[in-house]
């Protein structure tokens, strides 16, 4: 019996010190024991060779998870009036662009008019994902090159448009502040129900504190198994200083083998509650670059089959 008992333990006494040393996020957990800015969803890994996986793999698990934070929305962002959102992250490769934009795919789903705007005008990339052009967009509008409508691209989905990023300018920062910027967000208020900005990493460029001055809702990206701890307490430092208003958190390329057993799966909250201030505060020299890692095997009745999900060993999970 004692063996029995201390075969039990020590396995689990080894992995709670792995877990304390390793310095990327490993569960939900961790983010709430640490920050107050709610967890609105959290989004398992994707193995479809697109981004598009609402759109073209409708009935995937990963597209129930987006189903859900889309339902979750209408719990932290209620009224007709909050129809603006910025999703940002703390680095590059955490997935921000890809939760952008099947945020903005499921809303346009739901029957919402909507448009997608890229703003990382650094590092424009939206555009490939729906095949269309980047010659004209946001960048050429903000010095007065173009006007609002011919900027806006339709995709082939219903109810989906999309504004992309434009020609690389050598002053993206400076176009952020343009009067025509906000112009053209309250002009996207009257025309759409719902306005979905891409942004560039906000603790690596001061472009995303500044287009929250017009956003209504806030979503931060944080990546299983790649964002660092640190950056909670970031973010939650944000908050107390005012920089983070009306924001909550998106959990992304979540493996629920990594949790080791402790149930978290995919749960959505309700009813959360906040509003923070707005302030200006910014500056972490990390490294600037993109890049995205999913793969996902989860699947059941009526989703699409992804394969079956094995457990690991305890002794594999020890393994870096």
């Amino acid at each position: 019996a004692l063996g029995g008992l201390l075969g039990l333990l020590v396995p689990i006494a080894i992995i709670l010190i792995r877990d304390s040393l390793q310095n990327a996020l490993i569960d939900r957990q961790q983010i709430e024991s640490v920050t107050r800015v709610p967890v609105l969803g959290v989004i398992g890994n994707n193995n479809k060779q697109t981004s598009l996986v609402v759109l073209q793999h409708p009935k995937s698990v990963i597209s129930e998870a987006f189903r859900a934070l889309r339902t979750n929305m209408q719990y932290i962002n209620p009224g007709s009036d909050k129809k603006v959102i910025l999703v940002t992250s703390s680095i590059s490769g955490e997935g921000k662009t890809f939760i952008s934009t099947n945020i903005a795919s499921v809303l346009a789903l739901s029957g919402k008019r909507t448009v997608l705007i890229g703003m990382d005008l650094r590092k424009p990339k939206i555009f490939n994902d729906f095949g269309l052009t980047n010659n004209v967009g946001m960048s050429n509008y903000l010095i007065g090159k173009a006007e609002k409508s011919e900027i806006i691209q339709h995709t082939n989905y219903p109810n989906l448009d999309l504004i992309p990023a434009g020609p690389v300018p050598p002053n993206p920062s400076e176009l952020v502040l343009s009067e025509r910027y906000g112009a053209l967000i309250q002009w996207l208020r009257e025309e759409y129900e719902f306005v979905v900005i891409d942004t560039p990493p906000c603790t690596l460029i001061a472009d995303a504190f500044e287009m929250m001055r017009f956003s209504d809702v806030n979503y931060y990206v944080m990546r299983q198994n790649y964002t660092r701890k640190e950056m909670v307490k970031i973010v939650e430092g944000m908050r107390l200083n005012g920089q983070l208003r009306n924001s909550c958190i998106v959990v992304n390329d979540y493996k629920i083998e990594t949790a080791y057993g402790y149930g978290y799966g995919y749960g959505y909250g309700y009813g959360y509650g906040y509003g923070y201030g707005y302030g200006y505060g910014y500056g972490y020299g990390y490294g600037y670059g993109y890049g995205y890692g999913y793969g996902y095997g989860y699947g059941y009745g009526y989703y699409e089959d992804e394969g079956p999900k094995r457990q690991k060993a305890w002794w594999k999970r020890l393994l870096p």
